[in-house]
């Protein structure tokens, strides 16, 4: 009879941690990663974000999946997507341990209230993503500066320092997006156009790097800056069109 029920035990145990979750599917696809395994993780990531879509892990992994296979567009997406999953969980928790919640103002002086509480928390969100920065913690610099932007879009200041931190990590192409946003709101900017050029530069992507070249020299038509870097690059791109010619 005790043997029984030990069979009965064990065969419950072993069904219940053969049950997919997202959690399991995600050390799955950790492991398939450290095994360079990326399109299995891939779907297997997939499978874990489709099990629990408010699980932030998952994404984050996904990520770097998408820059070993070069989608890098995907990679950012899915950063993103997980930045954002985290940063709603996180802001959640504090809402309800809050105790002032019954200081909550109402008509204008709530906007006038909610308005300067969010440059607080976004000047807060700021010099702790310069902090975590400072200490070689990338992914922590992103979140904060992220959600210092979210908070006051109109500082370039935050703006600025999200660009930089992607540059940390390599993430050239989303670096990039946040540098053009940023010379959206503000083209006089001598030196994010001069960083644009040297993403493109470091993407072997004398075109682009033409095309913001290009762009400063309009905001800074006495700069000799960018005419050197013209000649530079239209050398370059004429290069580049030849050899692919003789292919």
């Amino acid at each position: 009879m005790i043997k029984q029920l030990f069979v009965i035990f064990f065969i419950s145990i072993s069904n219940f941690y053969a049950v997919e979750t997202a959690h399991t599917l995600y050390l799955k696809a950790y492991e398939l990663f450290s095994q360079h395994e990326f399109k299995k993780a891939e779907a297997t990531l997939l499978k874990s974000i489709k099990k629990d879509g408010d699980f932030s892990e998952p994404y984050f992994l996904l990520s770097k999946v998408y820059f070993k296979l070069n989608s890098h567009n995907q990679a950012i997406n899915y950063f993103k997507k997980g930045q954002k999953i985290k940063r709603k969980i996180k802001e959640h928790l504090e809402f309800t341990k809050s105790s002032s919640l019954d200081e909550v103002k109402s008509g204008i002086d709530s906007v006038a209230f909610l308005s300067i509480r969010k440059i607080k928390e976004a000047k807060k969100a700021y010099f702790e993503g310069k902090l975590a920065r400072k200490k070689g913690k990338w992914y922590l610099a992103i979140e904060q500066f992220e959600k210092a932007v979210d908070l006051d879009s109109a500082n370039l200041n935050y703006l600025n320092a999200l660009g930089d931190a992607f540059l940390d990590v390599n993430s050239h192409y989303a670096a990039e997006e946040v540098f053009r946003a940023s010379l959206d709101k503000d083209i006089f900017q001598r030196e994010i156009f001069q960083k644009l050029i040297q993403i493109n530069e470091s993407l072997s992507k004398p075109e682009r790097a033409m095309h913001w070249v290009l762009t400063g020299k309009k905001a800074f038509p006495s700069d000799q800056w960018f005419k050197d870097r013209e000649l530079y690059y239209d050398y370059r791109v004429r290069l580049k069109l030849k050899n692919e010619q003789k292919k």
